[in-house]
């Protein structure tokens, strides 16, 4: 049972990364292939996700994502599709988080 559980934790954590590697094509996609442009979005979601406020009652992530942090890359001039593109990465990698808080230690 314990060598599934690690397996299954592998599997996990290789599964992540593969996902990850589909939203930065889709990132690009999004920007048209062109790296400057993702280079441009990536710092104007950075910066947007080191200055958004937290809220002070806990909510839902989705209601976060779109009332606070959807409009607040959107002001930031992304366009449509590439505010989406971030959304999904950030709640891959929120659910990411919640596994990670479940795994076992070994």
């Amino acid at each position: 049972m314990k060598y599934f559980l690690q397996r299954k934790e592998m599997f996990d954590l290789l599964r992540h990364g593969r996902t990850s590697l589909i939203f930065q094509t889709e990132l690009l996609e999004a920007c048209d292939w062109d790296e400057a442009e993702v280079e441009r979005v990536l710092l104007a979601a950075s910066k947007v996700l080191s200055e958004v406020r937290m809220p002070d009652i806990p909510c839902p992530l989705d209601h976060y994502l779109e009332r606070v942090l959807k409009p607040a890359l959107l002001r930031e001039k992304l366009l449509e599709n590439q505010v989406d593109t971030i959304i999904k990465f950030v709640q891959h990698d929120a659910k990411f988080i919640h596994w990670m808080m479940g795994a076992t230690e070994e």
